[in-house]
């Protein structure tokens, strides 16, 4: 499993070995991403965090990770190529739907859609409609949809960001 490039030559109605992979290296680099973030945020900016409610949810992304990279090593070394149509779409699909569950989790304990990180529910789906086929891409959108909707409707504030004099 070589390195592939994080822009994507072409895309399938459909997840490859070869996306999925890209999809895994993409996901490592949000796992790095939000830690590098919660340290800006906590020694740069000195802003509170919940610590141990956003790294567990950092955790589940890199947990399922682990396991996604194990599954992808598998169906390599029994014979599925790089181009080849991944024997199901569930995972991938399933992935993608932790990642909403996970970015909706953030937010939540982390100014909700005020924290410009919000705008990655973009990426998401996004990313779902490059990759997935179009059922499961609707299902992503409408998932996104739903955390969207309930963090308009409680979400928990920072109290930095909350003090106004």
């Amino acid at each position: 499993m070589g390195l592939s490039p994080l822009i994507r030559p072409h895309v399938h109605a459909h997840p490859t070995l070869d996306t999925a992979i890209w999809y895994l290296h993409l996901r490592w680099v949000a796992v790095a991403g939000q830690l590098l973030t919660m340290l800006a945020v906590a020694w740069g900016l000195k802003i509170q965090l919940p610590n141990w409610e956003l790294l567990g949810l950092i955790g589940i992304t890199a947990i399922s990770n682990v396991a996604y990279a194990f599954w992808l090593s598998h169906l390599h070394r029994g014979g599925l190529e790089y181009g080849e149509r991944l024997p199901t779409d569930q995972v991938v699909s399933s992935l993608m739907l932790v990642d909403i569950l996970v970015l909706s989790g953030m937010l939540y304990h982390s100014a909700g859609l005020a924290n410009p990180f919000a705008l990655f529910y973009f990426v998401n789906v996004a990313v779902a409609g490059a990759i997935l086929t179009p059922a499961w891409a609707w299902g992503i959108w409408g998932a996104t949809v739903a955390c969207v909707t309930l963090l308009l409707i409680h979400t928990l504030p920072l109290a930095e960001l909350s003090n106004v004099n």
